[in-house]
């Protein structure tokens, strides 16, 4: 009989230990609210790790092999935070708090920096969230692209005018394009559901059969692994908190510029 491999309980108390000190530093300096963000972060790394939920991975499988698990993942984590986030944003508060999105403008500068972005994500096999868990996993290929991710966003924040005068839209979102946000809310999903039937639609022109999203697999709800389904629930909820919590969604790639000028700084 094939014996089951028990996860180490090593990894778990080193994990609450280093939890527990930065909980407390966290609680300090910051009170209970960001203590509360903290882990919801600490989840959503739990399930970007266990789910390997990558994004950069997924767009370089499809356009390679054709498979298209993880990019239709992302199109069911997206319509979850569309549906979770709604409500709130419409009415622009939460509980007595205000919130909102990232709206930017569209324009030259988003083209470039999304270029860029792209080509940075395939060469480092990583995107900022991929990078962040690959270099808590162990990665040590993550280092390196934790670094230049650092000083990329310093170099960036240092001529941001520049990027920011060129040629843009306004900002906006489907809240306001449309004469109802519920319009917009319907478009979106649409759009989403479109793009997941297409990918599934190349999949199976290409390799002859479209990939279950949700497979019957052996897992632990703390040790993992997750399945992709499981992974993008986690992440939807989870954004939802943060949002709740600090009023705007969660963002990863704005901590490695202040991370660079902090070192800068030292």
């Amino acid at each position: 009989m094939e014996r089951t491999e028990r996860p180490q309980p090593l990894p778990l108390l080193l994990f609450l230990l280093v939890a527990g000190g930065l909980s407390w530093a966290v609680y300090q300096a910051s009170g209970v609210r960001l203590l509360a963000a903290f882990w919801v972060a600490v989840l959503l790394g739990m399930a970007l790790f266990h789910a390997k939920f990558g994004f950069a991975s997924g767009f370089r499988r499809f356009l390679l092999t054709g498979e298209s698990r993880l990019l239709r993942a992302h199109f069911l984590l997206f319509a979850l935070a569309c549906l979770l986030f709604f409500p709130f944003l419409m009415q622009g508060e939460a509980f007595g708090q205000p919130v909102q999105g990232f709206v930017v403008p569209v324009g030259l500068a988003l083209l470039v920096g999304a270029f860029l972005f792209g080509v940075g994500m395939q060469l480092g096999d990583g995107c900022a969230s991929g990078t962040l868990y690959h270099t808590g996993s162990g990665d040590t290929r993550g280092i390196l692209v934790l670094l230049g991710f650092m000083v990329g966003s310093l170099l960036g924040v240092f001529h941001l005018p520049f990027w920011q005068a060129l040629p843009a839209w306004a900002p906006g979102s489907a809240l306001t394009w449309f004469p109802s946000p519920y319009l917009g809310l319907a478009l979106w999903l649409g759009l989403l559901g479109l793009l997941y039937l297409g990918v599934a639609v190349v999949e199976r022109r290409r390799t002859g059969r479209v990939e279950p999203l949700l497979r019957k697999e052996a897992t632990h709800p703390l040790f993992g692994p997750w399945s992709l389904v499981g992974g993008a629930a986690v992440l939807a909820v989870g954004s939802l908190l943060l949002l709740l919590l600090q009023g705007k969604p969660w963002g990863v790639t704005a901590a490695f510029a202040l991370w660079g000028a902090s070192w800068r700084r030292a």
